[in-house]
């Protein structure tokens, strides 16, 4: 699939990081500045499997001043970092700014590992009674739900959550899990399952002719598959968009994928 490259930067990637390119094309691309530069091309390599990049874009996340790229950065990490990564994120957390620990929170779910929840259970200490707390509590809700949110009336608990009690009956979860796997809505990772709840949102917004309104799968199928989704927020479902879903749907499925594997763009995360 070619794929021009004004598509592609790094500070506006949209759902995804952006299409793989050539080397002729990323030879063509021009940057802002170095870091952008830097940035860039760490994403590229890493878009291309090579995850020993990662510890470039620790350095980054640890040296950079720019917070628009640094943002990205966050959010890359915890798409391309496996089980063993996240004991970093202890050393980049100890001198990050307010605003990149509301970022890091709120990324955490991309790294599809229950590793992370104690790293959250160690933020609530230290950001009590502020307005991280309830982002961290809905956080550790959203990856291991224990009724914080309230699907039926649409809000939070509002009253002071036990953490302590919280911590208990997250390790007792947590004890009895496979830690070499990946988990993803309560499940083993698996784009097969994303692929399935995709399909049904396209058949009803196609039939009600409403815009198409999930903000997380076709982002998911995206970075892990590496091949764009046709639909995404806010799109108008037509015919043309339905028969476009049906065939990324059946292009993913003639490729291997392992449940309980991570992936970014194709390729199992190492």
């Amino acid at each position: 699939m070619e794929t021009n490259v004004e598509e592609f930067d790094i500070l506006k990637p949209g759902i995804w990081f952006g299409p793989k390119l050539t080397v002729d094309q990323s030879l063509n691309m021009t940057y802002l500045n170095d870091d952008t530069r830097l940035l860039s091309e760490i994403c590229l390599d890493l878009k291309s499997g090579h995850f020993h990049r990662k510890k470039d874009l620790m350095n980054f996340m640890l040296n950079s001043n720019n917070f628009l790229l640094k943002k990205q950065a966050i959010r890359l990490y915890c798409h391309v970092a496996v089980h063993s990564d996240i004991p970093f994120l202890s050393e980049f957390l100890t001198t990050a700014e307010y605003d990149e620990v509301s970022l890091f929170i709120m990324c955490t779910p991309d790294l599809l590992s229950y590793n992370v929840i104690p790293l959250l259970f160690a933020l609530l200490e230290e950001y009590e009674d502020t307005l991280l707390e309830e982002q961290i509590l809905h956080t550790i809700d959203y990856i291991f739900p224990f009724g914080y949110y309230s699907e039926e009336f649409g809000y939070y608990l509002g009253e002071k959550v036990d953490i302590d009690e919280l911590e208990k009956e997250f390790y007792e979860f947590f004890n009895k899990q496979n830690k070499n796997l990946y988990y993803y809505d309560g499940k083993l990772a698996f784009i097969g399952n994303l692929t399935q709840e995709l399909f049904p949102l396209v058949v009803q917004s196609l039939q009600k002719k409403e815009d198409f309104l999930d903000t997380t799968i076709s982002s998911l199928l995206s970075i892990w598959s590496g091949e764009k989704c046709p639909v995404s927020y806010g799109q108008l479902i037509s015919e043309r968009e339905y028969n476009l879903v049906i065939d990324y749907i059946q292009d993913i499925a003639k490729r291997k994928w392992e449940p309980g594997s991570k992936y970014f763009y194709g390729y199992k995360v190492n």
